[in-house]
């Protein structure tokens, strides 16, 4: 696939795989539908693929490569787009049954472009509900600039954060082309127009152009951390905005994440505090597996049984055929015995 320069947020294995998921889409395109097939909802449903709704708790999985592109095929080559980011923490943001919100990220991050969309669309949603964010792998570059508008920022002792800062990979073809035969003249009318294209050598010119819009990304990444995490630009740049990347504990220890914690204890802190503000109703009898609720939200599954709780801990099913008592009945007192077969119940 033809390319000329890409700004990207984000590290050289997500950069090919951004490429190839393009590159294997244009070649197999005669094997995929034109369009997905859209299948109708109801109104109170889920929508968003990255939202699951556990106990109050609202979280959206951002798994992957970050690309602008809201393509359909996204989800079959790991990429997930900032749209979908922004329409997951609007519906969260406007939906009832989320009290509080956390993200959980597994990113090496992506693309520049349509980043801080989705951060702005996180700020705006977090003065209205508490947003935290989690990763157990990965809050790299775009995947950190995501999490930086998060009240508090988690990860375990081996997730890596941070890798601030913006990288452009210039590409041309000429020697290829005149390889093969073919020239190629570029007449331009404007001193800059395409002055870094694929068909002639890179000038110092237009490096220098290159160079100048990095620097200019660069320093926009720069001052929306620093302004998310209420830090100094200086400090920002001169302790973790050089593309460092830091594991756990160092994270902590440069500003970047709050807490080195594993999911169940984020989970439920964020679980008890709800319970608290709900004065304990509706949420007393919900108790879920922290593994299953963290693969339900990866899947976007939603726990929530229909109707209301599930039973509470300790307490025995009714066996199976067992009739449930009628609405009104009075259940017998304790010691009573009760009829033996065959007796006819009085009237």
């Amino acid at each position: 696939m033809k390319r000329m320069t890409v700004f990207w947020a984000g590290n050289d294995e997500s950069f090919n795989t951004y490429i190839t998921a393009l590159e294997e889409t244009v070649k197999n395109a005669k094997g995929y539908v034109n369009s997905p097939e859209v299948v109708e909802t109801e109104e109170d449903e889920i929508k968003s693929r990255l939202l699951s709704i556990h106990d109050g708790v609202g979280i959206i999985t951002v798994h992957g490569v970050t690309t602008n592109n809201d393509a359909w095929y996204n989800r079959y080559f790991g990429l997930v787009s900032y749209p979908e980011i922004v329409e997951a923490f609007y519906e969260a943001g406007t939906n009832p049954e989320v009290d509080e919100i956390l993200m959980d990220v597994s990113s090496p991050g992506g693309a520049v472009d349509g980043v801080l969309d989705a951060v702005s669309a996180i700020k705006e949603v977090a003065s209205l509900k508490p947003v935290h964010a989690f990763t157990s792998s990965m809050a790299a570059s775009a995947g950190y600039w995501l999490i930086s508008p998060a009240k508090k920022r988690y990860a375990t002792a081996t997730a890596l954060v941070g890798s601030i800062g913006v990288v452009a990979k210039h590409i041309e073809f000429s020697k290829a082309m005149e390889e093969m035969g073919i020239k190629e003249t570029v007449i331009r009318a404007g001193e800059f127009k395409q002055i870094a294209n694929s068909s002639e050598p890179l000038s110092e010119k237009g490096r220098k152009v290159i160079e100048d819009q990095v620097n200019y990304l660069y320093d926009i990444f720069v001052d929306s951390v620093a302004t998310n995490l209420d830090l100094s630009v200086d400090y920002v740049k001169n302790q973790m905005a050089e593309g460092q990347e830091f594991i756990g504990q160092q994270g902590v220890d440069k500003q970047l994440i709050d807490e080195v914690k594993n999911f169940e204890e984020v989970y439920t802190s964020i679980v008890s505090r709800i319970q608290k503000n709900r004065g304990g109703s509706d949420m007393k009898n919900r108790k879920y597996n922290m593994a299953s609720a963290l693969a339900a939200a990866s899947t976007g599954v939603n726990l929530e049984p229909e109707g209301g709780n599930v039973p509470a801990a300790g307490d025995t099913p009714p066996a199976a055929g067992d009739t449930p008592p009628a609405a009104g009945d009075t259940p017998p007192a304790a010691g009573d015995t009760p009829p033996a077969a065959g007796d006819t119940p009085p009237a």
